[in-house]
C-alpha cells in the first residue's frame, strides 16, 4: 500500500467524480504530495472510510462539506476518525463549511481549522495566499500560514522566537 500525506474525504460515488476534490488532488500532486480520495457518500461508507484513513496515516485529512446533505456525514466521521485514534490535523472546506466556520469550530473540537474559498490555493505550498481559520474564526498570523505551507512542503519550522504560537500552530501535529 503507497503511503500517502493527504487524505481528502468527501461525497464521491463510482460514476460520478467530485470535481472539488480532484482539483485538490491535482494541486496537491503538482506540489508533490501523494494524496488520496476516500469516499464518503452516506452514512454506510463510515466505517471504511475511517479505515481506510487509518490505515495510510496522513498528516492532513481535508473533508469536502459543501452543503447540508453531506454535513452530518462529515462530522460523524471527523468524530468517528479522532476517537479511534487519529492524532494528525483535521481541515474541512466547501460552501457550507464556509458558512458556518465558526459553529463547526466552536461544537466540533476534532477540527483542526476550516479552509475558506479555493482549497487548492490554501493547500498550495509554493507561498501564495493561504486562508486558515483559528478556532474562534479569526484568520492565522502570517507566522502560522507560513509554517502551514512549510508543513506541507515537507519542511520543519522551530517556534519563532517570542510568538505564542504553538496554541495555533500546525506544525507539531506534522
Amino acid at each position: 500500500m503507497a503511503k500517502i500525506d493527504v487524505a481528502l474525504v468527501g461525497r464521491e460515488q463510482p460514476a460520478d467524480e467530485n470535481l472539488a476534490l480532484r482539483y485538490l488532488a491535482a494541486a496537491l500532486v503538482e506540489e508533490r504530495h501523494r494524496p488520496l480520495i476516500v469516499p464518503l457518500c452516506g452514512p454506510d461508507d463510515l466505517l471504511s472510510a475511517v479505515d481506510t484513513v487509518l490505515s495510510r496515516e496522513p498528516a492532513l485529512v481535508g473533508i469536502s462539506i459543501p452543503d447540508a446533505d453531506i454535513a452530518v456525514d462529515a462530522l460523524a466521521f471527523v468524530r468517528l476518525l479522532r476517537s479511534r485514534g487519529y492524532r494528525g490535523y483535521v481541515t474541512a472546506g466547501g460552501a457550507l463549511a464556509t458558512l458556518v466556520r465558526g459553529e463547526i469550530l466552536a461544537k466540533h473540537p476534532g477540527f483542526d481549522s476550516i479552509v475558506r474559498h479555493d482549497g487548492e490555493i490554501a493547500l498550495d505550498a509554493s507561498g501564495r495566499v493561504v486562508d486558515v481559520m483559528r478556532a474562534d474564526g479569526t484568520p492565522v498570523s502570517d507566522t502560522v500560514r507560513d509554517c502551514y505551507l512549510g508543513a506541507l512542503a515537507g519542511e520543519t519550522f522551530p517556534c519563532i522566537g517570542g510568538e505564542e504560537i504553538w496554541q495555533e500552530c500546525v506544525i507539531c501535529v506534522f
